[in-house]
């Protein structure tokens, strides 16, 4: 989540690439979304969408300038919008509809029950996000979600909200915090051994 064009800052384009991994990558920016169009067909879903507990009507913020920092005003902390969004007020900012992550992923996944590496980096909305899924449904092998510094109170409910679903804090790297599956192990045994 949070695919951007899909290479550039991709944490997915080399599994795609070099191992011929797919999966279902979401975006909420339009010019964004157009380029992963272009730049990963292949995919088990390319979604262009917001993500929310339940669906309603959001405003996101596209910088084609800078489009890392685009994201859903409502869940970006003050600190951030100071940051990399001076000067957007929120009657500026286009509206998307969101949806639960669970919604996106029986559309646009239906038989996929397990994905072996979950990217989620979307500027503030990452624990709203992971509220959204249905964890008796769908499981990671490997959870790589950003910590940006911006919300440490948000950074340390999603690490206790992971844990509560079966995922263990592995270590944080730059700005991001790193699980991995308690069962990891014997998931992927027949690679381990």
């Amino acid at each position: 989540m949070g695919a951007l064009n899909g290479v550039r800052f991709s944490n997915t384009y080399v599994f795609n690439k070099v191992l011929g991994w797919n999966g279902v990558l979401v975006e909420l920016g339009p010019q964004n979304f157009a380029a992963l169009q272009k730049n990963r067909p292949n995919e088990i879903a390319n979604v262009h969408a917001g993500v929310c507990g339940e669906k309603k009507t959001l405003h996101y913020v596209e910088k084609p300038a800078q489009p890392a920092v685009g994201g859903i005003w409502e869940f970006s902390s003050p600190s951030f919008r100071d940051q990399w969004w001076k000067g957007i007020k929120l009657e500026d900012t286009p509206t998307i509809q969101c949806e639960p992550l669970k919604d996106i992923l029986e559309k646009h996944a239906t038989n996929t029950t397990y994905f072996d590496f979950f990217s989620l980096d979307i500027e503030g909305a990452e624990l709203e996000a992971l509220f959204s899924l249905d964890y008796s449904r769908v499981g990671f092998g490997i959870i790589f979600v950003e910590a940006d510094g911006h919300n440490k109170r948000k950074n340390n409910a999603l690490r206790t909200f992971l844990e509560q679903q079966g995922y263990t804090f592995l270590w944080s790297v730059g700005r991001s915090d790193w699980f991995i599956n308690n069962n990891f192990h014997s998931i992927y045994e027949d690679l381990i051994h």
